[in-house]
């Protein structure tokens, strides 16, 4: 009999805590009692910061969760997001979801964090709008509108920071054995933290504390990684416009291979491979631009020196503007077009001037393009028939350097297989990756080996 007695007090002392944890009655209103306390979006310090509360601000508890947290309503101030385009503004601050299942964000006063969400709203139900901003997102940049925190949405704070308000309240929360007593709890709020006087000097002034989430510091990574890889696709697409003399392929390279090697968002790292044959495209262009000069001033001697001769002047490197100075001219220059007498049908000695497709003659005077600005320079090939560009250029060794379409009243076909120099409109085709040259004019050249 004494037994059943004595397991029977002792049942009753083991579980009288935990009854009179059952029986306490939520909610309830509580205090802060340190000077401050941060309010966070779940019960745990991992979890971010919402807001801090002050000494003596008021909150209402709504449950004891486990590690000492206790589930608080949102204290004023507090805001959640939800995508933009899933709230419809009814005027006066008011709003309405459109959308079922709209996931709604715990809001931070310390940084843009969407990491953490507790509700989905339905499609009608209202809310309150605080205002609109693009947010850093796992989805990207996005617009969001900012609200008052929907009901059943919660915060935390640690049950040390506050005591209940109300005796009655005070004393049943105190005779929790898994809490901190009231008392005790406000003397140790009162104690001062030791803090080394160097440091707390140190302190800046007006720096929030709390350093980004975990989610959020790598979505600022990867924006970050996105923004310096538009910068440098911008210098490149402004360096390709320039004069090609003017590329520095080498050190767009660079900026994209020091990118691609720091890089943690693998989305840039595969983007930043795309570029580089790009990059070699316009480096092989480069270098048929450099050929392409370095043939046009050779040719534009030989003209020179040829002129000169023809006309009784010294055989000399004559550039565009000594003959410009030199010649005997009827008129001056107009356009890109020179106007000089017809040769003597009797002249001998040096050669007659190169044969120009495009030329005119009108009452004695022979009309043709100035010797220099060449469009390029080449042998003149069959292309593909029934193409926009029936005739190619290529170099003496076979390669490539344009696609040729002749316009109206040049006849390519008897330069088929001869070196000419050529007049019009050149330009990169993406459509075929390679240079197109609308054909104006041209001239036979010899080109050097």
């Amino acid at each position: 009999m004494m037994n059943r007695l004595w397991i029977s007090l002792a049942f009753a002392t083991t579980f009288t805590p935990f009854v009179d944890a059952q029986v306490r009655q939520f909610p309830y209103e509580a205090r802060v009692v340190v000077d401050e306390v941060y309010v966070r979006s779940a019960g745990g310090e991992k979890y971010y910061p919402t807001m801090t509360l002050p000494r003596d601000a008021k909150v209402t508890v709504r449950r004891h969760d486990p590690g000492g947290w206790y589930m608080i309503e949102p204290p004023q101030g507090s805001f959640s997001w939800v995508l933009a385009k899933y709230v419809q503004e009814t005027g006066g601050g008011a709003g309405e979801i459109i959308e079922n299942n709209t996931v709604v964000f715990v809001g931070s006063a310390f940084g843009d964090e969407t990491s953490i969400w507790q509700r989905k709203l339905m499609a009608g139900e209202k809310v309150k709008v605080l205002g609109q901003k693009e947010v850093l997102t796992a989805a990207g940049p996005s617009l969001m509108t900012k609200i008052e925190p929907p009901s059943r949405e919660w915060r935390w704070i640690p049950g040390t920071a506050i005591v209940p308000i109300g005796e009655s309240v005070r004393a049943e929360h105190d005779s929790n054995p898994y809490v901190v007593p009231s008392h005790i709890a406000e003397q140790m709020a009162q104690t001062p933290a030791v803090q080394p006087e160097a440091t707390a000097k140190a302190e800046p002034q007006n720096t929030s504390r709390f350093a980004p989430s975990q989610q959020l510091a790598q979505l600022q990574k990867i924006r970050e990684e996105q923004r310096e890889l538009r910068q440098i696709d911008q210098r490149f697409r402004s360096m390709i416009l320039a004069d090609p003399s003017q590329w520095d392929l080498d050190a767009i390279e660079k900026s994209y291979l020091e990118l691609q090697n720091s890089a943690t968002f693998k989305p840039v790292v595969g983007q930043i491979d795309l570029r580089y044959p790009a990059i070699s495209r316009y480096r092989q262009r480069k270098a048929q631009i450099e050929d392409l000069n370095r043939l046009t001033s050779a040719t534009e001697k030989r003209d020179a020196d040829l002129l000169a001769t023809q006309f009784g002047f010294p055989t000399s490197a004559m550039g565009p503007e000594l003959m410009q100075q030199s010649f005997p001219v009827e008129q001056p220059f107009q356009s890109s077009e020179m106007v000089f007498p017809t040769p003597d049908a009797n002249f001998q000695g040096t050669p007659a001037a190169p044969s120009v497709a495009s030329a005119s003659a009108s009452n004695g005077v022979l009309t043709v393009p100035s010797t220099g600005g060449y469009s390029g320079a080449g042998l003149v090939q069959r292309g593909a028939e029934n193409t926009d560009s029936p005739y190619l250029l290529t170099s003496p060794d076979g390669k490539l350097l344009a696609h040729l379409k002749p316009e109206s009243g040049v006849d390519l076909e008897q330069y088929v297989g001869r070196s000419v120099g050529l007049h019009g409109k050149r330009w990169f085709d993406d459509s075929i990756s390679s240079d197109r040259i609308q054909v104006t004019g041209l001239s036979e050249v010899q080109l050097r080996n």
